[in-house]
């Protein structure tokens, strides 16, 4: 709801408290579900690479646990990454992709941590 009304900076505890619950309960997806929704933070918070890292971060994690992003979500989705991708050009969204890829998921959760 915060992020919906573009409070992002109350956005950002619920979101991080949440991803510190959900880590410590084991819960994978929940932590997916928690980097997506930190990456939409920090983009609207203007820190494009930590928030496109965090996209990456989530979908590698996705992929390992065999739970695809929800069909509801997918254009709220692309409509992210074009923005992200506009704003670093080709090779450089390449390789910031392939980084936030490659983070292990407690990596990418002290990445979201403030």
């Amino acid at each position: 709801m915060a992020l919906a009304q573009a409070n992002s900076i109350l956005a950002r505890e619920h979101f991080t408290l949440s991803l510190s619950l959900r880590r410590e309960l084991g819960d994978q997806r929940g932590v997916a579900e928690c980097l997506e929704s930190l990456a939409r933070v920090v983009d609207a918070q203007a820190d494009a690479a930590r928030g496109l890292h965090l996209l990456a971060a989530a979908e590698a994690l996705r992929e390992r646990i065999g739970a695809p992003l929800p069909l509801n979500e997918i254009a709220d989705h692309d409509r992210l990454v074009a923005t992200l991708r506009a704003q670093f050009g080709g090779d450089d969204f390449g390789a910031v992709w392939a980084t936030g890829r490659a983070l292990a998921p407690d990596e990418a959760v002290v990445l979201a941590l403030p």
